[in-house]
């Protein structure tokens, strides 16, 4: 927490908006953490810029960001968001900030985002930027007018529309759209606590794209025994952070980097055959009944 915020004090922003989830009941050593954090930001907030929200009890990891969201906006129009496991570089900041208002007005465009993964040789653009499918959430920004899209109860699909939209988004891949409605499923099913495949299942629904810089430009350290999902190093980090030129950003053309798509699924997401039945095996579910249930739009 204390390298994101001194990241931040770096950038200087004109208000910085601080949240802090409640502490899990009988855990001691998760309340003596969120004592520590509460009191950096209590004394942070003496200063005029900086608002904080301070939950007494616990409501998880997907309630506890998506409200804290919603509380952000409810005073901002647009913004960057940061998880307290990521340090910023300044570029960051200087790219967030011009990508912001060069997409403002394109609504195809549902959020920037600062991280990235994908090796140069699975990129296809020529650019510093690139656009995906993929909301990245590892340091990013969006507006309010976008976000007032975002639901955390995802809506019941009765009729299996949702099916073939995500057969569309997915381009036509059957394993990927087997593993986006398997997710979406956990989701309604309380079986994942997350806020951010929410985000993913509105950038399918409404077929909007992100902006991604082509370099890395946020370190993530939230992985290990402590983490909420990520226990173990991903393998896809990459190793260190640059920058980019934030000038003569291209617009929005309709079309996605494919290839660094590709590369995503199946690095990061792991949405490939190989993956699907491994995350099966893992979670003891059974493959062939979630295909039936998802052609039938059962949810």
């Amino acid at each position: 927490m204390l390298r994101s915020l001194e990241a931040i004090d770096k950038a200087d922003p004109p208000r910085v908006y601080i949240a802090i989830d409640g502490p899990k009941s009988n855990d001691a050593k998760d309340r003596k953490q969120v004592v520590a954090c509460v009191k950096i930001a209590r004394e942070r907030s003496s200063a005029s810029n900086v608002s904080t929200l301070i939950r007494d009890s616990n409501l998880g990891c997907g309630v506890a960001i998506s409200s804290a969201i919603d509380w952000f906006f409810q005073a901002e129009a647009q913004g960057i968001i940061l998880e307290d496991d990521l340090v910023p570089t300044e570029n960051f900041f200087e790219f967030v900030d011009e990508a912001l208002e060069i997409y403002r007005r394109d609504v195809r465009v549902l959020s920037i985002g600062g991280f990235n993964a994908v090796p140069p040789k699975s990129i296809s653009s020529s650019d510093d930027i690139r656009f995906s499918r993929f909301p990245q959430i590892w340091g990013w920004a969006t507006w309010r007018d976008r976000w007032q899209s975002y639901r955390y109860e995802l809506p019941s699909d009765s009729t299996g529309d949702e099916f073939f939209r995500v057969l569309r988004w997915c381009n036509y891949s059957a394993v990927q759209t087997l593993y986006w409605q398997r997710q979406f499923r956990r989701v309604r099913d309380r079986d994942l606590d997350t806020w951010d495949y929410q985000l993913t299942h509105l950038a399918m629904w409404q077929g909007s794209v992100s902006v991604v810089p082509n370099i890395n430009l946020v370190e993530n350290h939230g992985w290990g025994a402590s983490a909420t999902h990520t226990r173990a190093k991903p393998r896809f980090l990459p190793h260190g952070t640059g920058s980019i030129a934030v000038k003569d950003m291209p617009s929005f053309n309709g079309k996605t980097d494919v290839v660094a798509d590709r590369w995503m699924s199946a690095e990061v997401f792991r949405s490939t055959s190989v993956g699907l039945i491994r995350r099966t095996r893992d979670s003891g579910s059974r493959l062939l009944p979630s295909i039936r249930r998802s052609a039938c739009g059962e949810f």
